[in-house]
């Protein structure tokens, strides 16, 4: 799982990881990844899956959505590539989505009560990301890595092979029955 010499100096090494994030934790949670992309010019970039998760897998969604900004801030602490246009844009986008999943649940409560569920799921939310991308930090790497090396876009057959390699089933399994039921 080592990565090449210098590749965390890429410019897009932060969007990199980023994408690579969010696919990572989407595949252990189940999900089957299409595939990963990045344009290393315009900064855009996705983890494309075949299907999203159900209503009731909010927890799981949000720690997919919030792993991308996680993995971006580890990959640069300094937040140059959070708060150029781009990148905050991109930010708010995968935050707006998270919020969503969090409030899912919250028709039957009264606003105040909705938004105090909310924020206390999305602080634990965060915790539990955090602590899987960091644990996971060498895969997402990897697959960082792997996306620069290929030109920003890394599609099913490729990627199989990379999980199949770097990320067994069995793996997955016991890491992702520990966290998908937090809060």
């Amino acid at each position: 799982m080592a990565n090449p010499a210098g590749i965390e100096s890429h410019r897009c090494w932060p969007l990199a990881v980023h994408e690579a994030a969010h696919a990572v934790l989407g595949v252990l949670f189940g999900l089957r990844l299409r595939r990963v992309e990045i344009d290393l010019r315009t900064w855009q970039g996705g983890a494309i899956f075949e299907t999203g998760f159900s209503p009731d897998e909010w927890r799981r969604d949000l720690l997919v959505l919030l792993a991308g900004e996680l993995a971006q801030r580890r990959a640069d602490p300094a937040g140059w590539s959070l708060y150029n246009g781009i990148g905050r844009l991109r930010s708010a986008d995968d935050q707006r989505k998270a919020w969503l999943a969090v409030r899912v649940l919250d028709h039957d409560q009264d606003k105040l009560a909705a938004e105090c569920a909310a924020a206390s799921r999305m602080v634990e939310g965060r915790r539990a990301s955090a602590q899987l991308v960091n644990r996971l930090w060498p895969i997402i790497a990897a697959l960082g890595a792997r996306l620069l090396e290929a030109n920003g876009l890394l599609e099913s057959d490729s990627i199989e092979l990379f999980f199949a390699s770097e990320f067994p089933v069995e793996a997955r399994v016991a890491i992702a029955d520990s966290y998908g039921t937090f809060g």
